[in-house]
Parts: structure tokens; sequence; C-alpha cells
């Protein structure tokens, strides 16, 4: 008897078929194709367990239930996933006894008597069908629970991560304002202004279903406050970049600080100050770094502090670890000048240039 399939194409569903004694495999595949149910005889049990795992059934007569090398076909039934009880049909003689413990061992199984009614042989191998198919359903419906509960998982870990990131810079931030402040009320309104700000950068990152922030946003929305309409209050250069959070949260604060800095003694302290920011992007692929340049001119005469503020205690503790920039600020006479580089993560960036 030759190994036979039936014209198939990559979605059809395939019947196997191991019935070795007369013409029953002949006459089961002939009676399926009647139904256009593809199918496929098998020479042996090994050839019918190899192809399972390619099959949505399988008929087998009793005769070939009851011979040697077993063992390998009833461990693939066993070792079934838990959403597949694969539909096996057995055909057996009129009034044969059957062994119902071997039986059993299949599971999801019907019993047909030779000689078989087609009509009958023909419905037993739909049903069957149909249950496979239900069974397929399930599976895709588990993989898709799973791969939702990973995804879960996944931004559990990286809510908590953030969470901790959040508390840990809200607490640098309430011990530093703390130690430069005078009053009560002046860390009062020191805090609470770096905390809108940072929660405006939360609020970009949030908006964004990529969790990232343009670097011209962040900007903007600190500066734009103190924009008089001329168009030269302050400049901004530069490609798109979109950052991460880990780079918006720190990139924002220490934007702010030098929006406050120059609104209370520098650039933005002066009707005809200006500010300029220009940036670039070197390298590609993982290999990128952004550089930041700040410039203040118009302002007043700017000294060196006699004590290093808040704004460039944060800078520090902030850009550096958790951004792993390098940063410097000049006290320039005609304004300060500050400068950072960066790495940048792999995702691409846009072509193009700011405005």
């Amino acid at each position: 008897m030759a190994s036979h399939a039936t014209t198939t194409d990559a979605h059809e569903e395939i019947v196997l078929i191991l019935a070795s004694l007369g013409r029953d495999a002949n006459v089961a595949r002939a009676v399926l194709a009647q139904s256009n149910i593809a199918s496929r005889i098998c020479l042996d049990i090994e050839e019918l367990t190899s192809n399972l795992r390619f099959a949505s059934a399988a008929i087998i007569s009793v005769e070939d239930l009851s011979g040697h090398h077993m063992d390998g076909f009833f461990h693939w039934v066993r070792t079934q996933p838990e959403w597949s009880d694969f539909p096996f049909i057995v055909l057996t003689f009129q009034n044969a006894s059957s062994d119902q413990r071997m039986l059993s061992q299949l599971g999801n199984v019907a019993i047909i008597e030779r000689p078989f009614h087609a009509g009958t042989f023909t419905l037993a191998t739909e049903g069957a069908l149909r249950a496979r198919r239900r069974q397929k359903a399930s599976e895709a419906l588990i993989q898709q629970l799973e791969a939702v509960s990973g995804r879960q998982k996944v931004l559990i870990r990286e809510l908590h991560h953030r969470v901790r990131n959040m508390l840990a810079t809200i607490q640098g931030v309430m011990a530093v304002t703390s130690r430069s402040s005078g009053t009560i009320q002046e860390f009062t309104q020191s805090f609470s202004e770096r905390l809108q700000s940072l929660a405006r950068t939360h609020q970009l990152l949030t908006d964004d279903l990529l969790q990232s922030a343009s670097l011209a946003h962040l900007l903007k929305q600190e500066l734009t406050p103190f924009d008089d309409g001329s168009g030269q209050r302050f400049q901004l250069q530069g490609p798109p970049v979109d950052l991460p959070s880990s780079l918006a949260v720190p990139f924002g604060m220490a934007i702010h600080e030098l929006t406050t800095n120059a609104l209370k003694y520098g650039a933005l302290s002066t009707p005809v100050g200006r500010i300029a920011v220009d940036w670039s992007v070197d390298g590609k692929d993982t290999a990128r770094e952004l550089t930041l340049r700040w410039t203040e001119r118009g302002g007043p005469v700017v000294r060196p502090p006699k004590r290093r503020g808040f704004g460039t205690i944060l800078i520090d503790r902030v850009l550096g670890p958790q951004a792993h920039a390098r940063t410097s600020l000049t006290y320039e006479p005609t304004g300060i000048v500050f400068e950072m580089q960066a790495p940048l993560p792999s995702p691409e960036i846009n072509e193009g240039a700011f405005p």
C-alpha cells in the first residue's frame, strides 16, 4: 500500500489514515475525497505519529492499535499541550471486543464499525475536524492571553522602576531645596515649581504612546511663557530628537533649572535678554551622542557664584547618574553657557530640522 495524500494547500486540514488490512484505507480516503476532506494514508504507526502535529484528525484501525512499536504514539498522545485533545476515529469490526483500556488512552475517540456507512463515516470525520478547530481557536486565545500577561508583567516592572526613580528624584529635590532656601515660604514656592516641572514632563511622556518626549517640546514647554512675540527672545535649532523617559525626566528638570536661573539672574531677567539653544546628534545606531549648548546673552553681567546653587547641584546629580551625561557650566561675563554631551539609545531619529 503506497503512502498517498490528496492535493492540499497550506491552510487545508489533513486527516491521517492508518488501516493496514484490506482496502479500508483506500475506501476511507475515497469517501473523504467526496466531501473535499484532504487525507493522507500512512504505512505504519511511526509514520502516523510523526505526522500527527501537522494533522487535524486521525483514523486508525483497531488492529493497528494492537501492534508493536506503540510507545512513541501513546507518548505523543499523553504529552499534548493543555489546549489539545487530538480527535481519533477508531475502525472496529461489528460485535468485536475492544481493548477499553487502550481506547481510553486516546482520550478524544469515536468508534466506527466496519463495514461503515459513507454518510456516518463522513459525519464522524467532520465532527472531529470541528472539534480540532475549536481546540486551535483555544490555542490562539491562550497565546494571546499569555502575550498580554507578558506585556503586563513588563509594564508592572517598568512602573515599579519609574516609581522608585520618581520617589528618589523627589526626595533629592526636597533635600537640596531645603538646604538652599532661607525661609519656609521660599522652600514651598521653589519645591512646588520644581514638582510642577516634573509633572509637565511626565504629562508629555504619558501623552505619547511610545513613552518618549521631544527635546524641542521640553525646551518650548519651559521657554514659551517668556516669549515676548518678537521671535528673538529664544532661538532653538537642531534635529528632531525623541527622548525616552529615562532621559526626558532628567533633561526636563535640567531645562527647568536653567530657565529658572535665567529668569532670576540671567537673560530672562531683562527685556533684551536672549537665549539660544542648539543641539546636534553625532554617530549612528547604538553609538549616537547628543550634544547640546545653552547660551545666554543680553542679561546682567555674570559673575561666578560664591556657592553652588540648587540648579548646579541638580544638573550634576541628575544628568550625570541618570543620563550618563557630561556637563559643563561656564560663567562668561556676557551670560552663562551650559554644554552637555549624552549618549542616546538606538531608536532612529527622524531627519529634518526644528522648527
